[in-house]
């Protein structure tokens, strides 16, 4: 008996709304949970020393460059390296604030 796959577009696009922000609301809590995105981000922030270039670069509302430097610092941490991508900048502003 062979394995079943099925497409993830498929089960995304067969989902409804209710049941898609229901996982998107769960994905979230687990990025902070789970995955540790405030201590992963403090990590990058004092141990690779980049504190000054993440309120550089708020100040600069570059979301995406925020984003590009803690990936780049998480290169080696393949559970931590995209967790920036499941939050949106709201939460990255107040995370770079509280450094």
């Amino acid at each position: 008996m062979g394995v079943l796959f099925v497409c993830p577009r498929r089960l995304v696009r067969a989902a409804s709304n209710e049941l898609l922000v229901q996982y998107v609301n769960q994905t979230r809590a687990r990025v902070y949970s789970e995955f540790q995105l405030v201590a992963n981000f403090q990590w990058v922030a004092y141990h690779e020393g980049q504190r000054d270039e993440f309120r550089r670069l708020l100040s600069q509302r570059s979301f995406n460059g925020i984003r590009a430097v803690y990936s780049d610092r998480q290169q080696h941490n393949p559970n931590a390296r995209s967790l920036l991508a499941a939050v949106p900048n709201a939460d990255i502003e107040v995370i770079a604030n509280a450094l």
